[in-house]
């Protein structure tokens, strides 16, 4: 299918490749404070991208996926990585929790993705007196590192006010987006997949383990692998 998503920034090429050696299996297990990640997320340059048509064919490790026109790499601990170029040529691995093989079940409205790539401002936002905040951390986590390789300002925020209340946090609900200003709402729902209304997207999960799913979905299309 055609995609006229406009990439978000274009510096150096971002493509999935198939590297020479065996991807080490390793996962974060620490989750930071929600709004800390956010904050911190950096700022990179880049283009969406596929896997590199003109690279030599090499024989691929046991612990890889083939995914379409994708190569995956399972890490174990349910942890699934697939490698892009950075600047300097320098392969980097990115690590979903979202299985590939799993994610055409995952639906994703691509006005989602065009509020992304076109805003100049962008805030993360879920509730912070909802359930199994932990969960919704990595999911937040998992949206801010990707859209934290361009240039677009990412902030953390609350649809309510916490208990106690924290000043340094800013409140923000989908009444907050505008044709500059996206928002991207994480909460529970009636199906796991990312909608998108008014500038507003919603990642939804059916529970906050199928949030970070819908998260990972998102991001993948964000590099522009589109499963």
């Amino acid at each position: 299918m055609a995609d006229d998503t406009e990439p978000i920034t274009v510096q150096t090429p971002l493509r999935p490749l198939k590297p020479k050696d065996k991807s080490k299996a390793f996962w974060n297990k620490a989750i930071v404070v929600f709004i800390v990640i956010v904050m911190a997320a950096s700022s990179i340059g880049f283009m969406f991208g596929g896997d590199d048509d003109n690279q030599e064919k090499e024989q691929l490790p046991e612990n890889a996926i083939q995914v379409g026109n994708y190569t995956f790499y399972d890490l174990g601990n349910n942890a699934f990585g697939t490698y892009v170029v950075i600047d300097n040529n320098q392969k980097q691995l990115i690590q979903f929790r979202l299985d590939p093989r799993e994610a055409g079940n995952i639906s994703l409205d691509e006005k989602a993705l065009m509020d992304i790539v076109s805003a100049k401002k962008i805030y993360i936002t879920s509730d912070p007196l909802g359930k199994d905040l932990g969960n919704v951390a990595i999911a937040a986590y998992q949206i801010s590192r990707i859209i934290g390789l361009s240039n677009i300002p990412t902030v953390g925020a609350y649809t309510r006010d916490s208990e106690p209340p924290n000043p340094n946090v800013p409140l923000k609900t989908c009444n907050d987006a505008t044709n500059t200003t996206t928002v991207i709402i994480l909460e529970a729902g009636d199906f796991t997949g990312i909608s998108e209304k008014d500038y507003c997207v919603h990642i939804s999960g059916t529970n906050n383990t199928e949030m970070i799913k819908a998260a990972d979905k998102l991001g993948m299309n964000l590099l522009g692998i589109r499963l």
